[in-house]
């Protein structure tokens, strides 16, 4: 009967750690925690009429991603464009490119 008792509570325990983990996935809450503890300089440029804009890191890759092609552009920068020739690009840094990479996001 002691027995019974301890899987009940143990499994009692389980369905309330997976309901928590439901409505609170713990890779989000990680990944927020390691993603604002990292020091690591993050950026993120549009470039268009000649003026750089800052774009936020959680709209970046899905940006980029949208992009036909990403390149070195200097020794730490990528620049991802629909053409080569175009007015309009992104200008990103290796850690915001690896964040992308990291997260899924098919960069081209």
């Amino acid at each position: 009967m002691k027995v019974v008792r301890i899987v009940n509570l143990a499994l009692l325990v389980l369905v309330v750690g997976l309901l928590f983990n439901l409505l609170f996935p713990l890779s989000t809450i990680t990944g927020n925690i390691i993603y604002t503890l990292r020091p690591e300089n993050y950026q993120c440029l549009f470039h268009t009429e000649g003026q750089l804009q800052k774009i936020p890191l959680e709209r970046c890759c899905f940006e980029i991603q949208a992009q036909l092609r990403c390149e070195h552009h200097s020794a730490e920068l990528w620049k991802c464009f629909t053409a080569i020739d175009s007015p309009h690009f992104y200008l990103i840094n290796d850690q915001t490119y690896r964040y992308c990479q990291i997260e899924g996001y098919e960069l081209g």
